[in-house]
């Protein structure tokens, strides 16, 4: 009787490490669902100088969804910086049950496409398990000399 009360025991234990792991890894695989999202614009000056770019940044999300932080890893261009850093900050996430934390990385780039007036941008996301990428393409705007 005392082997098998040792037994049982033992077998709760492991059942309970295994649930605690499993708890963790599946909480730990859960794509970070944006609830508000604002789509970061091309900045104009950025437009007009030709400049393109990335910008990587590692976003604090809290329990409640709200951004906390963010912190730029590398150096980019100080006009997408600020761009990528003013749209995160008005993001939303969905709730849960801890903090977390993200990495977001925008590329800035140029279509190819040359206008006149009022450039097309398009932006794409994509979501992954613990990052997300956001493409910016603008056309370049055909300046004229006098």
């Amino acid at each position: 009787m005392n082997l098998s009360l040792s037994y049982y025991t033992s077998l709760r234990g492991f059942v309970a490490v295994v649930w605690m792991i499993g708890m963790a890894a599946a909480s730990f695989g859960q794509t970070t669902q944006i609830a508000h999202f604002v789509s970061p614009p091309y900045p104009p000056l950025a437009r007009q100088a030709g400049i393109a770019g990335m910008v990587t940044l590692s976003v604090n999300v809290e329990k409640d969804g709200s951004v906390a932080g963010i912190s730029e890893n590398g150096q980019a261009h100080p006009l997408l910086s600020q761009e990528a850093k003013a749209s995160i900050t008005k993001w939303k996430f969905q709730p849960r049950d801890y903090a977390s934390k993200l990495g977001v990385v925008f590329y800035y780039g140029f279509s190819g496409d040359m206008r006149d007036m009022n450039p097309n941008t398009t932006v794409k996301v994509d979501f992954e398990t613990s990052s997300i990428r956001v493409f910016i393409t603008t056309d370049t705007v055909r300046t004229t000399h006098p």
